[in-house]
């Protein structure tokens, strides 16, 4: 369904790839055109930056809040429909060789995680923010975190609107250890590198206590929405 390689490394200030072609172009349409619609998204994210998730019941969030249980049921209903191409999307991520292709990439890389495919879980969901002052707000995921990856399914985003994942660097010191994955503003940071994703592409971010980053606010037109499918690797929960 899609593939983990062609990665371009970047180590400064904490390890990134941009993963070249993850999807063929032909694949990636079909995807993007089968993006589900705004009634399944959860409500805004209180203190992200105003984005909202569609995921299932291995979301954490989801087993804990009840509202969120319809959320969950219709996401499985969804990525399982056997129209749905985005059903072969979750079969792949769930694989344990899926966790291994992506650790055996960080290795190559130099990146020596101290973790087995065992000892992992992956999942993914979709992403919508707000044409119209959306952001993700400066986080470094949460602390179950190993790696996540990000791939943009925007048929027609037009790049002034914004849109692109900024790596960031803390302006103090106090902020350089966030291991728990709490949020910040921009103004504490310096922006290191900015990564513009384009179509078919995607971007890996490896976990670390200071692997902060976001998306600045965009700027784009009210009714629309920039989409994007975060794949998670996780601890796997005992």
């Amino acid at each position: 369904m899609f593939q983990i390689d062609g990665l371009l490394w970047s180590y400064v200030p904490f390890p990134t790839a941009y993963i070249k072609d993850a999807f063929s172009q032909e694949v990636w349409r079909r995807l993007a055109s089968k993006w589900p619609d705004n009634k399944y998204f959860q409500k805004e994210i209180p203190g992200l930056g105003l984005r909202r998730t569609f995921s299932g019941k291995d979301d954490p969030r989801n087993r804990r809040d009840v509202r969120c249980r319809k959320v969950a049921d219709n996401y499985v209903r969804y990525v399982y429909n056997p129209s749905s191409p985005w059903q072969d999307v979750y079969k792949t991520v769930k694989r344990k060789s899926f966790i291994k292709e992506v650790l055996d990439a960080c290795g190559q890389a130099g990146i020596k995680l101290p973790h087995q495919p065992e000892d992992l879980s992956s999942r993914f969901e979709f992403v919508h923010t707000p044409a119209i002052a959306g952001k993700w707000l400066p986080n470094t995921l949460n602390r179950r975190n190993v790696l996540t990856l990000l791939f943009p399914f925007d048929l027609d985003w037009d790049l002034e609107w914004g849109g692109e994942i900024e790596t960031l660097e803390a302006k103090e010191d106090r902020l350089r250890y966030n291991w728990n994955g709490e949020v910040a503003s921009f103004h504490q940071f310096h922006g290191k590198k900015s990564y513009r994703i384009a179509r078919g592409d995607g971007l890996l971010i490896v976990k670390t206590h200071d692997s902060w980053h976001g998306m600045n606010q965009l700027s784009g037109p009210e009714g629309v929405w920039q989409k994007m499918v975060r794949v998670f690797i996780d601890l796997a929960r005992k």
